[in-house]
């Protein structure tokens, strides 16, 4: 028989048994309730999207402690809250934004230009922004640049690689006189190399360079030798997204970028919707073609448009040259 010590050590490890069996029973209760709440949080929140861009103030950029901002980011938000999408944004180096499109890392990107390989991995939007590429440099140097010839004994900075560094390329190759091309690795250090050396100028986004001009109260003042018109789109992963899923989010963004709301807004950050450029276009086509009896007729550039509007000077500064308004940027 066993002793009434043995006796109570049994009723007590019997206890102890009963006790960490009902724990498990509650814990796994709590993880069957954990997992089934996330389950209907996925099913009520929709596809986990993220979404990543290059640092480009007033396209997308990273505002301080606030998070991130810009004309591309209100218009992502207002996809992900139509669509019911959980999104994540994120900041990347544009080589980082291509790699992680590729790769499916990123469901998402804006802005972007299309380019023929680029739609290799990623569907592209309609035509989202009007934008152009610009000259910078000091007064005493930038303001002399009106053709090609002028960039002779010149070096322009540019971020390397993207659309504006082959847009520059083409240029040198048309240009009647040969200029060096000085690659760099961001839009920021393309402007403070310019900022610093007289015989320097920079080739880079029109707005992207204006707004840091502006913010940092910098000497640089755009040359008159106007660079290539394009638009911004933005791209969606088919590594990870359908193409069902891509034509609807694409249907979307069209109705965001048609709302008067979102136009209002973008115009506010100074840019231009490539669906507002072109109907001021129209605009003025008709105005030109319908004179007052009294009044001459105003020519199209001067009637209040933005400057992505009018031709670009490289069709006539050098022959044979095209504006490539069908192609299109990412930086």
């Amino acid at each position: 028989m066993r002793s009434h010590y043995e006796a109570h050590v049994l009723l007590h490890e019997t206890i102890h048994q009963v006790f960490l069996n009902s724990q498990i029973l509650y814990s796994m209760r709590m993880l069957r309730s954990l997992i089934l709440s996330s389950l209907m949080f996925c099913a009520s929140s929709g596809f986990a999207m993220t979404i990543v861009g290059f640092d480009g103030e007033p396209f997308y950029f990273k505002n301080g402690s606030e998070g991130i901002a810009g004309a591309c980011h209100e218009i992502m938000q207002k996809l992900c809250d139509k669509e019911k999408l959980h999104c994540k944004f994120k900041i990347a180096s544009l080589p980082q934004v291509l790699e992680m499109m590729k790769t499916g890392k990123a469901d998402a990107t804006c802005p972007l230009s299309e380019t023929q390989d680029r739609t290799e991995y990623i569907g592209f939007s309609n035509k989202v922004f009007k934008t152009r590429f610009a000259f910078f440099g000091l007064p005493d140097v930038a303001t002399k640049v009106i053709q090609l010839k002028d960039l002779s004994g010149l070096s322009v900075g540019v971020n390397t690689p993207s659309r504006v560094s082959e847009s520059l390329e083409e240029i040198r190759q048309n240009s009647p006189v040969k200029f060096e091309i000085i690659k760099e690795s961001s839009n920021i250090s393309t402007l403070m190399r310019a900022e610093k050396i007289s015989t320097v100028l920079a080739y880079i986004n029109h707005e992207i360079a204006m707004r840091w001009i502006e913010k940092s109260h910098s000497p640089l003042v755009e040359a008159p030798l106007k660079g290539e018109i394009l638009s911004y789109n933005i791209g969606f992963s088919k590594k990870t997204l359908s193409n069902e899923k891509i034509a609807r989010y694409v249907t979307s963004i069209q109705e965001i970028t048609d709302d008067k709301e979102t136009q209002d807004s973008v115009a506010k950050l100074g840019l231009t919707l490539w669906s507002e450029a072109t109907s001021l276009k129209t605009e003025a086509d008709v105005k030109s073609a319908t004179p007052a009896p009294t009044a001459s007729i105003v020519p199209a550039s001067t009637q209040g448009l933005t400057p992505s509007v009018t031709p670009s000077p490289l069709a006539t500064a050098v022959p044979g040259a095209k504006e490539k308004s069908e192609k299109e940027d990412s930086e």
